[in-house]
């Protein structure tokens, strides 16, 4: 299993992790980077898939210099499962989210 980076318009780069096992067919699961001055990562991925997936940021730019990390909404394991490893890797990042996310299920995910 790897991860795969693709640019998919200019400075934004989708980062896929296909996973055969689980439903029929297998099941990928998605990250994106922007790389700006201040890297956003959009979703951190499950924590199993940590390791490739900050290999696979690190194509792109040095993974420490990720800001700030966001997901659409912050109640499954692929969105924020791998923050502890990303905050490990990326001490300056800090996450932005709405409300519900911040104060219901973040503490719950992270010390941080």
């Amino acid at each position: 299993m790897s991860a795969q980076v693709d640019e998919v318009a200019p400075d934004v780069y989708r980062i896929s992790t296909y996973v055969p096992d689980g439903p029929p067919g297998g099941i990928c699961f998605n990250q994106f980077l922007i790389a700006d001055d201040e890297p956003v990562l959009v979703h951190t991925g499950m924590r199993m898939h940590a390791a490739e997936t900050i290999q696979a940021v690190s194509t792109v730019l040095a993974p420490e210099r990720i800001r700030w990390i966001t997901s659409n909404h912050a109640s499954r394991p692929d969105e924020f499962g791998a923050l502890d490893a990303w905050f490990a890797v990326a001490p300056h990042a800090q996450v932005f989210h709405g409300t519900v996310g911040c104060f219901v299920n973040l503490p719950d995910i992270s010390d941080r």
